[in-house]
C-alpha cells in the first residue's frame, strides 16, 4: 500500500509539473533559459566600416522640430542631428482632452525642463545645453529683467541652490522634482562667468520617448541613431556583405550635412549634402561630379486621419556629366520604447513586417542568437529561399508592448498607396554590440536593442537627373483602430484564443465606455464571466461539500479494502454512483475558464489602451493596469530576486499578494476532505504551487489581477450563499432515491471497475479450474503405478 501511494504521489507530481510548464510556456512567464556555456562569446557584427570618409568640419549639431505647447497641437517633439541626417529622439506630446498628456511615462515621473541633450562643460563646470524645443519649460523660462528662453551653448551652472558640475547631476537633481514644480536655473551664457542669468520656470509633465537614446536606469551604451542612410554600391563598385556602406565614397552617416526649416505648413526640416562620384570604376579617386543627396522629414497633418507618421523623402540628384547607379541602405529605427520588459506580460523588442500580403516576424531573442551564432553573418533575410528579386514590403516595423516605429506603405483612401518599398532586400540585425545586461543577473535582464535595414532597387540616375523615394515612418501606438488605417493590424498578437480575446477586449472597452474606469470595467467583465459559468461553479462547489459527506463512508471503505486496492475503487465508484456524485465534474468550470484566462491574459497584454489608466483616479499606486500596481519602490538593487531581470523586480506589489491570498483560501475551502495520505501530499504541494505562482505572478499586470480577485470573491460569495446542508445524512438519503428512480446505468468509471473486477474473478476461477485438473491428473497417475 505504501509503495502504490508513494506511486501515485510521483504521478501526481509529474502531472503538476507539466501542467505548470504548458502554463509557463503559454504566458511567456518564468526566468530566461541559462546561457550555454560552450556557446563562443561572440559579438554581433553591426558595422565593418573602420575609417569613413566624413564631409563637413563644422560640430553636430541637434536640431528640434514640433512644440511641447498644447495650442499647437503637435503629436511629436523629433530631435534631428546633422551628423547622418538622423533622428536622434522622439518624444509623444499629444495631449488629451484635460490638458494632460495623454503618453506620458509610467515610471519615473519627475518634473520636466525639456530634453537639453545637456554635456559636460569643463570651464566653468556645468551642464551645456544643445537645444532647446519650442513650448518647453526650459524656452519658456524667464529671468526677472524679462529675458525669456535658455538658448543653444547656455551652462547650467546651478539649479534651486545647488551647484551643477556637469550633465549627470543636473539630471539627477531633476529626478527629484515633480510636475508644478519651480525651479530657479543659474546660467552662464557667452561665457560671461561675471554675470550669472537667473531663469524661473515650471516643470511641466514628462512625455514618453517613443525613440529614446538613454532609457531610464539602463547602463548608456552607443548605438546608432535612427534613419541613418547610406550608399552602398555606385555603378559596379559594391560594400562587402557586413559594410554598411562604400569606403571609396564619403561617409553619409559620420559626416556632418546642412539643414533648413520650413516654418510654414507642416514642420519639416531638409538636410543636403554633396558627394564626390568616381569619375569610373578603374579609378575611384577621380571625380566625375557631385551625387546631391537631399533628406528631408515632414510631419503628418496632426488633425488628419493618418496623424502619427513622418514623411521622409530622400532625392538623389547626378550633377554629374555621366550616367551612374546606385543602391543605398535605409536603417530603421533605433531604441525604441520597451518600458515594461521587466514585467511578465512584456515582450522585447521584434521585428515584424509583411510581404506581398503575408506577415511574419523575427523576435528579438533571435535576431540576437542569429548574430552570435554566426557572426561572419550576423543579418537575417525577411525573405522565404523560396523569393528571390524585388518583393513589395507594405510594412516594417521594430515591435514593442504597445508601441511600433517603423515604415508602412498605407495611405488615405483617397490616395495612392506608397510603392518606395519595392526593396531589392530587407533584413533584420541588432542595433548594439551585445544586449543591455545588468550586473549579478547576466541573463534575465537581457534587453535586445533590435532593428533592421533596406536596400533599395539599382537607380539609374542619367546626367542632371534625380530620383526621389518616399518613406512613411510610422511611429505610434498599436490601436486596433489606428493600425487598420496603416495596414499594420496583424502587429497586434492576440495567441491561441483570438476570438475570445477581441470579444473580451470589446466588452472591456464598452463598461469603459459606460463608466470611464477600466477597474471598473474589469469588474464587471469579471461578473459576467462568472455569471455565465455560475451553474457549472455551483455544482462545482456542492461537489466539494459531497466529499465531505461522503467522507466517513469513504474511510471505511479504505478500511476494508486497504489488501484490494481494486476492490476499493470499485465500490468507491458504486458509493459515487449511488448519490449520483461525479468528482471530476468539479474540473469542468477550470478547463471552461481556462481559455478565458488565457484570452484576458493576452487582450490586457497587448491593450494599449490600459496602458496608463489608473485604478483610483489620483492615486499613484496602481496607475497602470497594464503593468504591475508598483506599490512601493525598492530601488535598482544587487540582490538577484530584487531588480528589473528578478522574479519580484524593483517594486513590491501589493495586488499579486492579495490574489494568492484569495487563492489559498479557495483552494482551503473548495478542497475536498482527503481520504488518505495520497490526497494529503498533493493538496500540500497545491499550497506550495500557489505559493510558487505567487512569485510568478508577482511581476503581472494589474489588471488581471483584478480580474482574479473579482473572480475568487465571487467563489467565496458563492459557497458562503450556498444553502447549507444541515443534516447530511438525510441529504444523501434523498439523493440516493433520486438516483434510484433515474435508474441511470453504470457511468463510464464504474463500468471500468466492473470490468476489471470480473476479468479478475475469471482469472481467479481459472486458476482454480487448472489447480483441480493438475490433482485429477496426479490421481491418475497413481492409479496406473499400482
Amino acid at each position: 500500500m505504501e509503495k502504490n501511494s508513494i506511486l501515485r504521489f510521483l504521478l501526481i507530481m509529474a502531472m503538476m509539473m507539466l501542467a505548470m510548464q504548458i502554463f509557463l510556456r503559454l504566458t511567456g512567464l518564468g526566468p530566461a533559459a541559462p546561457e550555454d556555456p560552450n556557446q563562443p562569446d561572440h559579438e554581433p557584427v553591426t558595422e565593418a566600416l573602420a575609417q569613413p570618409i566624413v564631409i563637413g568640419d563644422h560640430e553636430e549639431q541637434i536640431i528640434a522640430l514640433g512644440s511641447y505647447d498644447p495650442a499647437q497641437k503637435q503629436k511629436y517633439i523629433a530631435y534631428f542631428s546633422n551628423q547622418g541626417a538622423s533622428l536622434e529622439r522622439l518624444e509623444l506630446v499629444e495631449r488629451s482632452d484635460n490638458g494632460a498628456m495623454k503618453f506620458s511615462v509610467i515610471e519615473f515621473k519627475h518634473g520636466y525642463l525639456g530634453f537639453l541633450g545637456a554635456t559636460d562643460h569643463g570651464n566653468p563646470p556645468g551642464a551645456r545645453v544643445r537645444v532647446v524645443a519650442d513650448g518647453t519649460p526650459a524656452a519658456l523660462a524667464k529671468t526677472k529683467d524679462g529675458q525669456t528662453g535658455l538658448q543653444f551653448a547656455d551652462i547650467i551652472t546651478g539649479i534651486n541652490g545647488t551647484t551643477i558640475s556637469n550633465s549627470s547631476e543636473l539630471h539627477s537633481i531633476l529626478e527629484q522634482t515633480h510636475p508644478g514644480d519651480q525651479v530657479e536655473l543659474q546660467i552662464v551664457r557667452n561665457d560671461d562667468t561675471e554675470s550669472v542669468l537667473t531663469f524661473f520656470t515650471t516643470l511641466g509633465e514628462r512625455p514618453l520617448e517613443i525613440i529614446d537614446p538613454d532609457p531610464d536606469k539602463m547602463p548608456r551604451r552607443e548605438a546608432p541613431h535612427s534613419l541613418l542612410t547610406s550608399i552602398i554600391q555606385i555603378d559596379e563598385t559594391a560594400a562587402q556583405a557586413n559594410q554598411v556602406e562604400l569606403e571609396s565614397v564619403a561617409s553619409l552617416r559620420s559626416s556632418v550635412w546642412n539643414y533648413s526649416i520650413t516654418d510654414q505648413g507642416p514642420a519639416q526640416i531638409s538636410f543636403t549634402i554633396a558627394v564626390p562620384l568616381p569619375s569610373s570604376t578603374e579609378d575611384p579617386s577621380g571625380s566625375d561630379g557631385d551625387l546631391e543627396i537631399t533628406k528631408t522629414f515632414r510631419f503628418a497633418d496632426p488633425t488628419g486621419p493618418m496623424p502619427y507618421h513622418l514623411d521622409m523623402e530622400l532625392e538623389f540628384s547626378n550633377l554629374s556629366a555621366n550616367r551612374h547607379s546606385i543602391v543605398f541602405r535605409q536603417d530603421g529605427p533605433n531604441n525604441i520604447v520597451n518600458e515594461t520588459w521587466w514585467t511578465s506580460t512584456a515582450k522585447k523588442r521584434d521585428v515584424k513586417w509583411k510581404i506581398n500580403d503575408e506577415e511574419d516576424d523575427a523576435r528579438g531573442s533571435d535576431i540576437f542568437a542569429k548574430a552570435k551564432d554566426e557572426p561572419e553573418d550576423p543579418f537575417e533575410s525577411m525573405l522565404s529561399p523560396s523569393e528571390k528579386g524585388e518583393q513589395f514590403y507594405q510594412y516594417i516595423v521594430s515591435d514593442a508592448q504597445f508601441f511600433a516605429v517603423g515604415f508602412s506603405t498605407a495611405t488615405a483612401a483617397d490616395q495612392a498607396p506608397l510603392k518606395s518599398m519595392v526593396l531589392k532586400e530587407a533584413r533584420t540585425c541588432p542595433a548594439e554590440s551585445s544586449p543591455i545586461v545588468l550586473d549579478n543577473n547576466t541573463e534575465a535582464a537581457k534587453l535586445p536593442n533590435t532593428s533592421f535595414f533596406l536596400h533599395s532597387r539599382h537607380l539609374t540616375l542619367e546626367p542632371r537627373q534625380s530620383h526621389q523615394q518616399t518613406f512613411q515612418v510610422f511611429a505610434g501606438p498599436k490601436q486596433v483602430e489606428l493600425l487598420s488605417k496603416y495596414g499594420m493590424e496583424g502587429l497586434i498578437e492576440y495567441g491561441w484564443f483570438r476570438t475570445i480575446a477581441t470579444l473580451l477586449g470589446g466588452i472591456l472597452n464598452f463598461f469603459f465606455g459606460v463608466f470611464g474606469n477600466y477597474g471598473i470595467a474589469i469588474i464587471l467583465l469579471t461578473v459576467l464571466i462568472r455569471l455565465c459559468l455560475h451553474p457549472l461553479s455551483r455544482k462545482q462547489v456542492r461537489g466539494a461539500q459531497m466529499m465531505g459527506f461522503l467522507k466517513p463512508q469513504m474511510q471505511r471503505l479504505t478500511e476494508k479494502y486497504k489488501d484490494n486496492p481494486q476492490q476499493k475503487t470499485l465500490k468507491t465508484q458504486e458509493l459515487f454512483a449511488k448519490y449520483g456524485y461525479n468528482p471530476l465534474s468539479g474540473c469542468l468550470p477550470v478547463f471552461l475558464q481556462m481559455p478565458i484566462f488565457f484570452g484576458l491574459y493576452r487582450s490586457i497584454m497587448v491593450n494599449s489602451e490600459l496602458r496608463g489608466e489608473s485604478l483610483i483616479p489620483g492615486l499613484q499606486w496602481c496607475a497602470n493596469l497594464a503593468g504591475p500596481d508598483m506599490l512601493i519602490y525598492w530601488g535598482e538593487t544587487s540582490a538577484i530576486f530584487i531588480n528589473r531581470g528578478g522574479f519580484l523586480g524593483p517594486y513590491l506589489n501589493l495586488l499579486p499578494i492579495v490574489t494568492i491570498t484569495l487563492f489559498i483560501l479557495q483552494q482551503k475551502i473548495y478542497a475536498p476532505p482527503a481520504t488518505d495520505d495520497t490526497q494529503k501530499m498533493a493538496q500540500r504541494m497545491m499550497k506550495f504551487m500557489m505559493l510558487f505562482m505567487g512569485v510568478m505572478f508577482f511581476r503581472v499586470a494589474s489588471g488581471l489581477c483584478i480580474y482574479f480577485i473579482a473572480s475568487s470573491t465571487w467563489g467565496l460569495l458563492e459557497r458562503k450563499l450556498l444553502p447549507k446542508v444541515n443534516d447530511p445524512e438525510a441529504y444523501l438519503e434523498a439523493l440516493a432515491e433520486k438516483q434510484k428512480a433515474k435508474k441511470k446505468k453504470p457511468g463510464f468509471m464504474q463500468r471500468m471497475a466492473q470490468l476489471a473486477d470480473e476479468q479478475q474473478r475469471q482469472k481467479a476461477s481459472g486458476s482454480d479450474n487448472q489447480r483441480r485438473k493438475q490433482l485429477d491428473s496426479l490421481k491418475g497417475n497413481r492409479r496406473r503405478r499400482r
